[in-house]
């Protein structure tokens, strides 16, 4: 959608919830000069986006409302975000966990009045039953902490990118490489292994444990006896075997 469309947006008036306060916030991250308008009824012809109302693509109250795969009803926000929430998450995958993890649980509440705490906050800031807001002030209160909520949201999804960019890159710079043989422990504490492996292979450089194993391709044991690592799966393999037929004695 051009940036046109962003001009502008309409949803309901009266008492607002989260779906519509965070589809709000969302466009105005999108696009902060957009002017958010609130009504019982769409202008006829009117060329922004509406949501949360007038049975259109941004609206859920229609009969055949869209539900995700999971079985969740979409509700505003989640329908704003999953067309345009690619302008502020570029991973697909940050998107979807987005939508699973923070989206669902707002549209669930909108929809079937399920408990959602952030929901109730939002409700809760709609104006008292003997107060008159002509300005649809607290709307715009509303918004702007919904805004405030998801500029940290996407701070959060962008940073842990970038730290599991870079712990894939230290990986891949200090991975050895090879296989590793670890020994089952008895107890969820893993202080006692089932079958340790021998002490004279702990400690000893590959030279060394190849001759004691006489298995080609045997690297390492780890001087407690839980792992082993070797070279090659197919040392890894006589490793195991050796391990499973032979009675270990420390």
């Amino acid at each position: 959608m051009e940036k046109m469309s962003f001009e502008k947006a309409f949803t309901h008036g009266g008492k607002f919830h989260a779906d519509d306060v965070f589809g709000a916030a969302l466009l105005r991250l999108i696009n902060p000069e957009i002017r958010i308008e609130r009504g019982f009824l769409v202008p006829a012809d009117y060329d922004g986006i509406v949501f949360d109302i007038g049975m259109g693509k941004f609206d859920h109250h229609q009969v055949d409302k869209r539900v995700r795969e999971d079985g969740v009803a979409y509700a505003a926000f989640g329908l704003l975000f999953e067309e345009f929430g690619y302008l502020l998450v570029k991973d697909e995958k940050d998107r979807m966990k987005f939508d699973r993890e923070f989206i669902e649980a707002m549209d669930q509440a909108d929809n079937c009045g399920t408990c959602n705490n952030l929901s109730k906050a939002i409700a809760a800031m709609n104006p008292c039953w003997d107060e008159v807001d002509e300005k649809n002030e607290a709307f715009f209160e509303a918004v702007e902490m919904a805004q405030v909520i998801l500029v940290h949201q996407f701070k959060q999804i962008e940073h842990k990118a970038k730290a599991e960019k870079q712990v894939k890159e230290a990986i891949k710079k200090s991975n050895r490489g090879g296989y590793n043989i670890q020994a089952v422990s008895e107890t969820n504490d893993r202080t006692k292994l089932k079958k340790p492996f021998p002490g004279g292979w702990r400690g000893k450089n590959e030279k060394e444990i190849e001759k004691i194993t006489g298995i080609k391709g045997v690297r390492f044991c780890h001087t407690s006896g839980f792992l082993t690592v070797t070279n090659t799966l197919e040392a890894a393999l006589k490793v195991t075997r050796y391990m499973r037929d032979e009675v270990i004695l420390i």
